[in-house]
């Protein structure tokens, strides 16, 4: 091939496939552009979606612990206020009834009845769906705890909810660790706080779901 050919396949070459493929090139960016920003668009819509529906969950979740501890509450103050019953009936009545609910509502850790100064009065353990009436001898004082004193300030009808948090026994993280929601509300009577009904509950299964729902979703 003599030079004058090769210098217009050259020049051919540089005023039509040069600026084609500029053409086509700036073309497939704009597309892949347009592509990356409906995908992000698309990306940033599921996630809205997704968060609002956990949102969702979690509020339900809120709403039907902060039934529960008034439900008690109020069953508290009445067996309290009943002057037909001593301290000790008293006692033996709120303890029956925290037993009965820990048996339905499963997913409650611990329900307990704290004093004024600190002192777990009444407490129900519950693992696997197994209720037990703690002993009064390793019953503990609560005095120093964050949830206890927060609680105790409150004004009436008010309900203190906890972070999800690990679990304390005897002032170490209890092992295996146990994500929970503490829900208290204090004991008012006479305008005056006289302890309160805190619930534990064991967040495990609804952290399980939150996780099982990003999962699938993504």
């Amino acid at each position: 091939m003599d030079r004058s050919m090769v210098l217009t396949r050259i020049k051919i070459f540089s005023q039509v496939f040069i600026p084609l493929m500029l053409i086509f090139g700036g073309l497939f960016l704009w597309i892949l552009h347009d592509n990356t920003i409906d995908y992000q668009k698309r990306i940033i819509a599921e996630a809205n979606s997704f968060l609002n529906l956990e949102e969702e969950v979690f509020d339900h979740t809120i709403a039907s612990k902060v039934k529960d501890i008034r439900l008690l509450n109020q069953m508290v103050v009445e067996t309290l206020l009943n002057k037909k019953t001593s301290m000790d009936e008293k006692l033996d009545i709120l303890t029956q009834t925290f037993y009965s609910f820990s048996k339905i509502h499963i997913r409650y850790d611990q329900i307990r009845y704290i004093n004024d100064d600190g002192t777990e009065v009444i407490r129900i353990n519950n693992r696997h769906g197994s209720p037990l009436i703690v002993s009064t001898k390793i019953l503990q004082n609560q005095k120093q705890r964050p949830y206890f004193n927060q609680t105790m300030q409150l004004p009436k009808g008010h309900i203190y909810i906890s972070p999800l948090e690990a679990n304390i026994e005897f002032g170490k993280v209890e092992i295996p660790i146990i994500p929970v929601m503490r829900v208290a509300m204090p004991i008012t009577i006479n305008n005056q706080n006289k302890g309160l009904v805190i619930l534990n509950y064991n967040a495990d299964l609804l952290i399980k779901r939150l996780r099982s729902n990003l999962d699938k979703k993504y």
